[in-house]
């Protein structure tokens, strides 16, 4: 026996998705505001943790890494809901280059961390090459 979803006649509020990717959840389901309902509200969640990792992070007084690595998943969150809950092309940039930014700061990091103990030039390289690589994916996520 199969599941089929119920049909709606919800009219996205936010126009047409626009976005060049549509996940398996069945779109504007629930409410004419959110189109994949699930795949929205699970990044609360992550938006929450982000939160009290910055909270965290200040109480203990770990350093700024902490905090830029907190607010980049917050804004890997904000952004994850504005995607999956509008489906345009400009959310899920906001969606996507988020990633590839903060997962870049830790990286970048290590360089910083490994020249200041006498490795120059592999982190140099290494710098180069993040920074690089940064900025191609970004100009080709922004060419479309």
């Amino acid at each position: 026996m199969a599941f089929s979803y119920p049909k709606t006649g919800y009219t996205p509020f936010w126009g047409p998705p626009t976005a060049t990717i549509d996940w398996c959840e069945e779109n504007y389901l629930f409410s004419p505001y959110v189109a994949e309902i699930v795949n929205a509200f699970t990044n609360v969640g992550f938006v929450l943790l982000a939160v009290h990792h910055i909270y965290s992070a200040l109480k203990n007084k770990v350093g700024p890494l902490y905090l830029f690595i907190s607010l980049g998943f917050a804004t890997v969150g904000l952004g994850s809901f504005l995607f999956h809950s509008t489906l345009l092309y400009e959310h899920q940039l906001m969606d996507e280059l988020p990633m590839v930014w903060t997962t870049a700061i830790p990286f970048g990091y290590i360089m910083f961390i490994a020249q200041r103990y006498g490795h120059g030039d592999v982190t140099s390289l290494g710098g180069h090459l993040v920074f690089s690589l940064k900025v191609t994916v970004g100009g080709i996520y922004l060419q479309d």
